[in-house]
């Protein structure tokens, strides 16, 4: 997307907007038709014909009310009811999957989103998957994350502590080495 700030972007219609129970959704306008049809889907048709929102828009207070208008719209909407407004007048959206949904979307599975990962106690788990791939390369963790603790003299050891330090700072619970 962009970097700018959201209030000084150039498009009043595209971009991510927040729906009443609290969900995100993201408008790609296609063309100057969309406009037209995001005022019906939000139900303030008469706004198309308003010469203040003539397109393009250049001025950028009027960016600014336009979607304000959009947001307050969207805001009173459930992203259920967005969606089949904005699929009814075919304008290109589509929601943010929450991290659930994501996890137990088949089409994420499918696509090499997640690696099965072994949990160090004879199961594994669904983890995300690197999205670097070289061909001919396993992408599967070569074994389990460390148990908490596990390596907690050698990482000290590495950086710089004396044993007799590790071992002060084991006793005095600052440093857990194993299971705690």
């Amino acid at each position: 997307m962009t970097a700018q700030p959201r209030e000084d972007r150039p498009s009043a219609l595209a971009g991510y907007f927040r729906t009443a129970d609290d969900r995100w959704f993201f408008i790609v306008v296609r063309s100057p038709a969309c406009f037209p049809a995001i005022m019906r889907a939000i139900g303030r048709p008469e706004i198309s014909g308003d010469p203040r929102f003539a397109l393009p828009l250049a001025d950028l207070e009027r960016v600014r009310e336009l979607r304000a208008i959009v947001e307050a719209a969207y805001g009173r909407m459930t992203l259920a009811e967005v969606c089949e407004r904005l699929t009814r007048e075919d304008v290109a959206h589509a929601p943010l999957a929450t991290l659930d949904e994501v996890v137990a979307d088949p089409l994420a599975h499918a696509a090499g989103c997640f690696t099965e990962t072994p949990d160090g106690r004879g199961g594994a788990f669904a983890a995300p998957a690197t999205p670097i791939r070289f061909d001919g390369e396993s992408t599967a963790p070569p074994r389990p994350a460390p148990g908490l603790g596990e390596h907690t003299r050698q990482v000290l050891a590495e950086a710089g502590y004396s044993p007799a330090a590790i071992d002060a700072m084991l006793a005095a619970g600052a440093a857990v080495q194993g299971a705690p």
